[in-house]
């Protein structure tokens, strides 16, 4: 994420450094009457709009990537069975997080979301059923 951060602050400072000092050159020195209104909207529409347009377009990737990742954690068991051997507590709702770069709050979010009271339940009775295995015949 701090990538695409990264690349888009690049492409904006390449833009204000380049094509609003040419925008604004071009529109006092050689324009004509037709280039004039593209000369001074270009440099205005990249400084206001750009980061409403480029935060949207981030935003639309985060949430794409969050909730890929959120149905890979609805696939796999693994993560499932480390939320019920831990009870859902804060630290591993903090790890998963941390490990996914993923807001706390968006995992605890997800975490509610999950139909774990059923695999609780399935995952108790499976315990039981192996405990009873286990235990030898009493008379």
């Amino acid at each position: 994420m701090i990538r695409r951060q990264l690349w888009l602050i690049a492409i904006y400072a390449t833009g204000c450094l380049t094509l609003v000092p040419w925008c604004v050159w071009t529109l006092f020195t050689t324009a004509t009457r037709d280039q004039a209104a593209w000369l001074i909207v270009l440099p205005l529409a990249w400084l206001i709009s750009f980061w409403p347009l480029a935060g949207s377009l981030l935003a639309i990737a985060q949430v794409y990537r969050f909730m890929k990742r959120l149905d890979q954690l609805q696939a796999s068991g693994d993560l499932r069975r480390e939320f019920l051997a831990h009870g859902l507590d804060k630290t591993v709702i903090a790890l998963v997080a941390r490990d996914n770069r993923l807001p706390v709050w968006a995992v605890r979010w997800a975490v509610k979301r999950l139909p774990l009271k059923a695999l609780l339940q399935a995952a108790l009775e499976k315990d039981r059923q192996t405990r009873n295995k286990d235990k030898p015949l009493q008379p």
